[in-house]
């Protein structure tokens, strides 16, 4: 049941990875697309229209969007701005305080629920060396932050692993909300 739990929680975190969608207005130069991207922290990837082979291609999967001839090596390639969706920009760092809370709530919620699900132990007379037993709530409240204790190491390292995305979809009209 316990290797059940972790396997849930882990799981859990990694579904967990968060998008946000966000519609900007579509740049009319490549010029103008690369003054938005300094001010984004984490990696950029450029989204080209969608296909019927891959529905979401990225940039790096996508060479027709690079106009002819190529830059030299290390420069930046010229884009065909009316051929990009948009743009998608990948922060561990936010992922990681994303997996933090996620992986604490996570595992305070697991450990609750197998330390409630454990019971209570039978009264005890004394005899026989036994101790006092705990309540189902006592073993919910002490599995449940040791659950929690496990997801605030493993979150984080799930939550960076995965990372947070930003995707920045481009619209022929005006941004969206």
């Amino acid at each position: 049941m316990n290797r059940f739990a972790t396997t849930m929680a882990l799981a859990s975190c990694l579904a967990g990875a968060c998008t946000t969608t966000r519609q900007v207005r579509r740049p009319a130069s490549g010029a103008e697309l690369e003054s938005l991207m300094p001010s984004q922290r984490g990696r950029v990837t450029l989204l080209g229209e969608p296909s019927a082979a891959d529905p979401a291609p990225s940039f790096h999967q996508v060479p027709a969007l690079v106009e002819r001839p190529l830059p030299p090596a290390g420069a930046v390639p010229l884009i065909d701005v009316s051929k990009l969706r948009g743009y998608d920009v990948k922060n561990r760092g936010r992922g990681a305080l994303e997996g933090l809370g996620l992986g604490i709530v996570l595992g305070a919620l697991v450990g609750a629920a197998v330390g409630s699900a454990a019971g209570s132990d039978a009264p005890c007379d004394g005899r026989d060396g036994c101790y006092d037993g705990f309540s189902a709530s006592d073993k919910a409240l002490a599995v449940g932050l040791i659950g929690a204790l496990a997801g605030s190491i493993i979150g984080p390292l799930v939550g960076f692993a995965a990372g947070h995305t930003n995707r920045y979809v481009f619209t022929d009209g005006t941004a969206g909300p």
